[in-house]
């Protein structure tokens, strides 16, 4: 299911931001968001969220750098507080998509709950 897969990535990628050994900057664990993020596509969210998401990267892509990429050179750009705005913005969209899976996983089991007693 293409949301599932947008949900692992987003819950891997803040996992990853939150238990970071190294004491990351904002701008440092947004450019984490960014990438670990980058590959996902429109079929892989519900519209809200895509509309979101959409959002979120095109914030990240402000700073053309054809040496350290846009969502670097844009994250550096950022202050501390505009990089805390965006990943505030990444953390919502990961909690509609987890509300989303949580749902589907809801009705699935209804599903077969009502299957079962049939």
């Amino acid at each position: 299911m293409p949301i599932e897969y947008a949900y692992e990535k987003f819950r891997s990628t803040i996992h990853s931001i939150v238990t970071s050994s190294t004491t990351d900057t904002p701008q440092d664990r947004l450019y984490s968001a960014a990438m670990g993020t980058t590959f996902l596509d429109e079929d892989d969210f519900p519209s809200d969220s895509w509309k979101q998401f959409q959002e979120f990267k095109a914030s990240m892509t402000q700073v053309p750098d054809s040496e350290r990429g846009s969502f670097r050179a844009t994250a550096d750009s950022l202050t501390d507080v505009q990089a805390h705005e965006l990943l505030v913005m990444f953390h919502e969209i990961a909690m509609a998509l987890e509300d989303e899976v949580q749902r589907i996983r809801i009705g699935d089991a209804v599903v077969r709950q009502a299957a079962g007693n049939l």
